[in-house]
């Protein structure tokens, strides 16, 4: 058999699926069959595996008691072929296709009861459509004329745009093609196509046409024999079926994908189901849908407050958002220049503190015109589990001859208080929404629309200029007094600790008087 490399198995998106996940997943599909009756597959059409590698999930379905008559294979690998044969010797009755799953195949014309499988994702396999000469790519674009889940308000893709579309959104139209109406779709994906906001359409087509029925975070070292690092999910679909609630779960490790089951079965039969997450269909339109948004604890304090306040996205509010210059190779100058560096370190809880901060030359590399911040904006750290992650954030309260660095960006307000928005930011109301937001990511990281999609209570300038008060009066005596003192002072540390806890003081004010709005 031909052995591929790592990177030749990562151009076609292929990592195989150990047999203890997909026997789960066979178990998850029975229980929602069944509606936790079983957990054994009663499958009487046919099963289609649309992208089988070593048919791993076919071979756990064997093991299950379904039939090999009623099982179909396709994979575009031929270095397969081997272990297919042997396969075909065990189990006669399998139909294993060398095929491109995305393309018609006359094998394929049929309504699939179950369709499950793990297809590829991360990989260059549309890059071909970039030569339209080749045989394959001239049958592929012709497939994907087809297709409607690529196109976004209306607009059909080029092929050269399409080459770099997610493959696995493709599939995801495929495998909706295949399944008989009333059928099931069970597919490992990446945990992006759930999360990332330009991939919204994608999920508003599959909700169109499906019932999300489950959504389940699968362990971080699920295919750490692949050595593949990309976080996944298992999203199970019933296809027509009627939307209501959406099981939402995660695993920590391999060894909790029982407990997963269990508290799949518990939730079908009406049992308590923690920490699992029910989430109601209508909650999740134009919504992100992987399990750490939609936990309780990030996501209560925002859902509550809705019950009172009206909330607006803060993109409404801001007229200019930019982040510091982007600079490979080179660091800021040994030489202090006359413009003081803003990077995440400087951004303190009770406000921007220059004592470690770098001095960069007036119109360098690192001072573009476009990132001097000026009064008023609010510097927000946009990456790291340390900055981002912590709430780094602070308002520039006088003139400073300054620039950002690449991971601070500036947000400039229009009919939104400076210092309320820091504040309810730093509440329990926005850490909760940016902690959904960041949760589950590889590299924490926030990105411009997704700044723009935080909520924000519709207050009265009246109202809102009484809250962000409460820093200027509270908080920034403090912490001025604590800059103006000598960084070798030993008082030092506790007058920039008694400014801290002056600032988290006015933030739970905030909070207090946001949570008795009416």
């Amino acid at each position: 058999m031909i052995q591929k490399t790592r990177h030749e198995k990562q151009q076609l998106g292929q990592f195989f699926t150990p047999p203890a996940l997909a026997g789960a997943i066979w178990e998850l599909v029975a229980l929602f069959q069944s509606e936790g009756r079983s957990r054994q597959p009663a499958v009487t059409g046919p099963i289609l595996e649309p992208s089988v590698g070593q048919g791993v999930f076919l071979t756990e379905g064997l093991r299950r008691g379904l039939s090999a008559d009623a099982m179909w294979g396709v994979d575009v690998d031929p270095a397969l072929q081997e272990t297919w044969d042997r396969l075909s010797t065990a189990h006669p009755g399998l139909t294993l296709l060398a095929a491109d799953a995305l393309c018609p195949h006359p094998e394929l014309d049929r309504n699939f009861e179950v369709v499950i499988g793990n297809p590829p994702y991360g990989s260059e396999g549309l890059y071909g459509l970039r030569d339209p000469d080749s045989p394959g790519s001239r049958a592929l674009a012709a497939a994907l004329e087809t297709y409607t889940i690529y196109r976004q308000d209306g607009r059909r893709k080029r092929l050269r745009e399409l080459a770099t579309f997610p493959i696995e959104c493709l599939f995801m139209e495929r495998c909706v093609q295949l399944c008989a109406p009333g059928g099931w779709i069970a597919l490992i994906l990446p945990e992006g196509l759930l999360t990332n906001r330009r991939l919204q359409h994608v999920r508003n087509w599959v909700a169109e046409r499906c019932a999300l029925r489950a959504v389940l975070s699968l362990p971080a070292n699920v295919f750490r024999t692949e050595k593949a690092s990309a976080r996944t999910v298992l999203l199970l679909l019933h296809k027509e079926g009627r939307s209501g609630t959406t099981f939402m779960d995660r695993a920590g490790q391999a060894a909790d994908l029982e407990g997963m089951v269990e508290r799949a079965a518990a939730f079908l039969m009406d049992r308590p189901c923690e920490p699992a997450v029910l989430v109601p269909a209508d909650r999740l339109q134009d919504e992100r849908w992987d399990p750490s948004y939609w936990s309780p604890e990030h996501a209560a304090p925002l859902l509550a407050l809705g019950d009172r306040l009206e909330t607006r996205p803060l993109g409404e509010f801001l007229s200019f958002i930019t982040y510091g210059p982007v600079v490979t190779g080179r660091r800021p100058e040994a030489d202090p220049g006359d413009v003081w560096l803003l990077n995440q370190g400087e951004l303190g809880v009770s406000g921007i503190d220059l004592t470690n901060a770098r001095r960069v030359a007036a119109g360098s590399i690192f001072d573009p015109a476009r990132s001097r911040p000026r009064p008023g904006d609010l510097l927000f750290a946009r990456s790291g589990v340390g900055s981002l992650g912590k709430g780094r954030m602070a308002v520039l309260t006088e003139p400073l001859r300054a620039n950002v660095g690449c991971f601070v960006d500036i947000l400039r307000f229009e009919g939104l208080d400076p210092y309320f928005a820091w504040l309810f930011l730093a509440s329990r109301f926005g850490q909760g929404q940016i902690r959904r937001l960041i949760n589950g990511v590889a590299t924490p990281n926030l990105s411009f629309d997704e700044i723009r999609a935080l909520r924000v209570p519709l207050l009265s300038a009246a109202r809102q200029g009484e809250l962000g008060r409460r820093y200027m009066e509270a908080v920034l005596p403090l912490h001025r007094a604590y800059l103006a003192m000598d960084p070798g002072d030993p008082a030092r540390a506790k007058a920039k600790e008694a400014a801290a806890a002056a600032m988290r003081q006015a933030v739970a004010q905030c909070e207090a008087s946001l949570s008795s709005a009416d």
